[in-house]
Formats: C-alpha cells, sequence, structure tokens
C-alpha cells in the first residue's frame, strides 16, 4: 500500500528532473550520513562496474516521499522515492552495500518534520527498505539479520564466544584478566573471500590470522568484517574485537576490488546477468 503523500512534495518530485534513467539497473550503498568510507567506496565502484552506483544515506532515507511495495506475477517488488526524486525500484536493483548500524536507528526516536501522517519518524521511514531487504534474493553485502532496521546488532560476548570457536584466543587465555593489553593490535578487514591489512595497504596477513578472520565473518553471516586481534607470546592470536562497518580505505583499492568481485560473483549465482567489472560509466 502506498504512504499518503503531501501535494506539495508530489509537485516538488514533478519538478525535480529524475537523476537515473527510468529503466537503468544500479547499484546501491547505504550509509550513516557520516560515512566518508561509503562515499569512497561509491566511486571506487563506479570505476570498476558499468552500471550506475546510487549512494543513499541516513538522511535520504529519513526524507523518504514516498513508498510503495507489492506482489504481481514476477513476484513481491519495492519501491521509494527520496524528496529529491531518487528512485529505488527492486526490479532494477542490482545489489546493495548495507553500511547502516543500529545506533541510528533508535527505537524510541523523536518525531521530526512530517512527511505523511504525523505519526511517522525518520526510523519509521526507513525500514521498508531495510526489511524489504532482509529477505529480497539480490546480492546484498552485510544483509540486515532481523535484529534491527540496519547492520546485525550483536553483543561483545557473542563475538568472542565465535572467535574463540574458530580458533582465537580469548581475552583471558592466558591465565590473567586482561590479557592481550600489552600485546601489539593488528586490524585487518574481511572483504568477500580475501582478508586485507588495515595498516599497510597490500600488505601480507599472517596465514593463521586470515584463515580465522574469514570463519568469524562466514559464522556472523558477514561479507564485509573488520577484525582486531593481538599476537600472544605462544604466537597464537587473541580476539579483541569486530566492526561490521570497518573503514576499507585502510585497506586501499584492494578492498574494493574485491568487494564488487563479491557483489558480482552473488549475481552470478543468482543467475543475473550483470556486465563485468571492468571500469565504466558510473
Amino acid at each position: 500500500m502506498a504512504q499518503s503523500v503531501d501535494p506539495r512534495i508530489s509537485a516538488r518530485l514533478r519538478a525535480i528532473r529524475p537523476q537515473q534513467e527510468e529503466n537503468a539497473s544500479f547499484w546501491l550503498i547505504l550509509s550513516e550520513a557520516d560515512d566518508g568510507c561509503a562515499v569512497w567506496l561509491t566511486e571506487e565502484m563506479r570505476k570498476r562496474t558499468r552500471q550506475p552506483v546510487m549512494h543513499l544515506t541516513t538522511h535520504d532515507l529519513a526524507q523518504t516521499a514516498r513508498a510503495e511495495r507489492g506482489i504481481d506475477a514476477d513476484g513481491p517488488w519495492f519501491s521509494m522515492t527520496t524528496l529529491e526524486g531518487r528512485t529505488v525500484h527492486s526490479r532494477r536493483l542490482l545489489g546493495v552495500v548495507n553500511r547502516l548500524v543500529p545506533a541510528s536507528h533508535p527505537c524510541g526516536g523523536r518525531p521530526q518534520a512530517m512527511i505523511g501522517s504525523a505519526a511517522e519518524t525518520p526510523e519509521s521511514r526507513m525500514q521498508p527498505l531495510l526489511r524489504w531487504l532482509e529477505s529480497w534474493t539480490g546480492p546484498v553485502i552485510n544483509r540486515p539479520m532481523g535484529f534491527g532496521p540496519g547492520t546485525t546488532l550483536l553483543p561483545a560476548a557473542w563475538w568472542m564466544e565465535q572467535a574463540i570457536a574458530v580458533g582465537f584466543l580469548g581475552a583471558d587465555d592466558g591465565g590473567r584478566a586482561g590479557a592481550g593489553a600489552d600485546e601489539p593490535r593488528t586490524r585487518v578487514a574481511v572483504v568477500g573471500d580475501g582478508v586485507c591489512s588495515m595498516a599497510t595497504p597490500g600488505a601480507a596477513v599472517p596465514e593463521a590470522l586470515e584463515w580465522r578472520c574469514l570463519r568469524l565473518a562466514r559464522s556472523a553471516s558477514a561479507t564485509v568484517l573488520g577484525v582486531s586481534a593481538s599476537r600472544a607470546a605462544d604466537g597464537n592470536w587473541r580476539f579483541l574485537e569486530a566492526d561490521l562497518c570497518p573503514d576499507l580505505r585502510l585497506c586501499g583499492e584492494a578492498a574494493a576490488e574485491l568487494l564488487v568481485k563479491s557483489l558480482l560473483r552473488q549475481a552470478t549465482a543468482n543467475g543475473d546477468a550483470v556486465e563485468g567489472a571492468e571500469a565504466g560509466p558510473g
């Protein structure tokens, strides 16, 4: 069912020239308004794909002018249009990079400028797209998992349990509380099937750390995952923390290459015909 739309907004939308072709397929990046990594990823993806790349922030999503969803002969579909006239339609969507975090979507947000009904809040206007994304069968980098409107909200204890299960040492392993506090910290990012150093772009990641990080990401169903670890005195790796929205700029262009390859691989697995990752118009 379509949301009611203020006539003034409808007039504004008609006056704005659409920023993408009506039938053009495109990639979508969702992020916080201050996410510099998402801006960087948008530009890097435009260099590597032949389709347009749209970047929407929480600010854009909070100003949704129209949202519709339905089911027809081809299955369920979803469409939303921002105040600036940018439209996301599921039938033209090739894949999504989700960098939204639950902290941006509090359960009890204060209502702001009204779009439709007086009961709407910015958070409620984001949720139709994000809830639809949970069940969409297309390629998604870090799919929402139902714990919150954005990326999976998982407690530190859960991460520690999973890390130990895949071979990391825990925080207290070594016979003393706070073990690892004085050990050098190593930061890496899992991107698809690769692991990149976040300290020195292109630097090799130790194999023992690499396979542990890959297994940890798989346990969280995360395509992209930042991991902080330290090297214990006995040579084993101690887990410190995980981040579902790591700053991939620290990894350099290799991270962008791996991310695009992951999207294309998922699209191919779904049977979608997507042109390769050569640079093209974006």
